[in-house]
């Protein structure tokens, strides 16, 4: 899965998502550790991430399905 909607995913955007998977995976009981293992990611993302640093939106997506998550795209014309 590659998508590249950078160009949306502003700073706020990036910190207020990264503070949302942040607070899930605690509410879940999760570490980081066994996070990335859910997601089959590096560590070091799950930090990156969670901090907000992170600029591809699929680092994200990935974070939210290991946690059993749904992602939803809505526009407002």
């Amino acid at each position: 899965m590659d998508l590249t909607f950078d160009a949306a995913l502003t700073p706020t955007s990036r910190s207020s998502l990264g503070k949302m998977i942040s607070f899930r995976r605690k509410l879940l009981g999760l570490t980081r550790e066994k996070l990335a293992a859910l997601a089959n990611i590096n560590l070091k993302d799950v930090i990156r991430i969670e901090a907000g640093e992170s600029p591809h939106i699929d680092d994200y997506i990935l974070l939210i399905k290991g946690m059993g998550g749904d992602i939803y795209a809505r526009w407002n014309s």
